[in-house]
């Protein structure tokens, strides 16, 4: 689990993403790719991600790799429409 500070913030809630343990990003091999923790604050109904990379992601020295970051932003938006109860897939990136 990804250590942000945000797991310690009492007014968030941690989503257990077990059910998703395939995906190329959240998925549970993902150590030296790409790690999102998200988390929901039901006070503004905000959801909050906490991202780190491995270097599995990497693009130039020091940067990560664009389709690496295509990917976690094409995640995240999807996961926040599931969340809000709208079942979405990406056609096109």
């Amino acid at each position: 689990m990804i250590d942000s500070g945000l797991s310690a913030d009492p007014r968030l809630q941690a989503i257990n993403m077990d059910f998703y343990q395939n995906s190329f990003v959240t998925g549970s091999y993902n150590d030296q790719r790409l790690k999102i923790a998200y988390y929901f604050r039901p006070d503004d109904g905000h959801l909050l991600a906490s991202v780190s990379t491995g270097r599995y992601a990497s693009g130039p020295p020091g940067f990560v790799h664009g389709g690496a970051i295509s990917a976690m932003l094409d995640e995240t938006i999807g996961v926040m429409a599931w969340f809000n109860k709208h079942p979405v897939f990406t056609a096109n990136l």
